[in-house]
């Protein structure tokens, strides 16, 4: 029997890597990291977050991966735009969850908006 992992931090290898994005690649991982660490700190998503954007990303890149053809790109070239895009489908959707007016038309006060709410936004 395994020993019991603590489920608030990642499984590494010995290398240091985390296992749970490995299937997707070490250039796909670090993109992944980075966009999700930027979007923490420029978005104002908190640190608790951030692992929640890397499996969101890491997941699209995993459902769009049968649409790469190598014979159109290469796949590190492939990664960079579904990330990317998907990213700016984030930050479209962090905006205009936090655009509310009042009454006269006027913006109101911005809320801050979770990335967990913006999820259960989107599914209702």
């Amino acid at each position: 029997m395994g020993a019991a992992t603590n489920l608030g931090v990642a499984p590494t290898y010995e290398s240091g890597r985390d296992e749970r994005l490995d299937p997707l690649g070490e250039f796909a991982t670090r993109l992944i990291r980075r966009k999700a660490k930027q979007l923490c700190r420029r978005l104002g998503f908190s640190r608790s977050d951030r692992p929640d954007l890397e499996q969101e990303l890491a997941l699209i890149v995993l459902r769009r991966v049968a649409d790469f053809d190598p014979r159109r790109s290469h796949y590190n070239a492939f990664v960079t735009t579904v990330v990317e895009r998907y990213t700016a489908t984030i930050i479209e959707r962090h905006e205009a969850g936090k655009r509310t007016y009042r009454r006269d038309g006027g913006p109101a006060k911005r809320e801050r908006v979770s990335f967990a709410e913006l999820q259960r936004r989107r599914r209702q």
